[in-house]
């Protein structure tokens, strides 16, 4: 597993929160779970993430709204979404707010490392690394 500074999760249920804990643990990856946009915006102006990963309901719809806030913060940050209901309008306006990825919950521990690691190497790249 590539290793990521921090991954910023927002509104993400608990076991998912701990599967991504289990996805990074050997690469020493921080993972700051916060549970809205507010607590998100506030963390905004002092860190500088490896991705943002978005936990999607229907009815928490500001996350949507949150992203293109996260784009002008930090352009090159990928978001990540995990919808916890299968719903083609909430995929829809998600890839219309340029996501990075997204994924139907339950989330799998196989699919998600790859996806980690996917970042790590764009990661790597933009650094110059890769």
């Amino acid at each position: 597993m590539a290793v990521l500074r921090e991954l910023l999760v927002c509104g993400c249920r608990p076991t998912d929160v701990a599967l991504l804990r289990r996805c990074t643990q050997r690469g020493g990856t921080q993972i700051r779970a916060v549970g809205s946009p507010v607590e998100l915006a506030r963390l905004a102006l002092g860190s500088r993430p490896g991705a943002r990963i978005f936990g999607l309901r229907r009815d928490g719809l500001d996350h949507l709204e949150v992203i293109p806030i996260v784009h002008q913060v930090w352009p090159d940050v990928p978001v990540i979404i995990v919808a916890y209901e299968d719903s083609l309008d909430l995929e829809r306006r998600a890839r219309q707010a340029g996501i990075f990825y997204y994924s139907l919950h339950p989330l799998d521990a196989d699919e998600l490392a790859a996806v980690l690691d996917d970042l790590e190497r764009r990661a790597q790249h933009r650094r110059g690394l890769g």
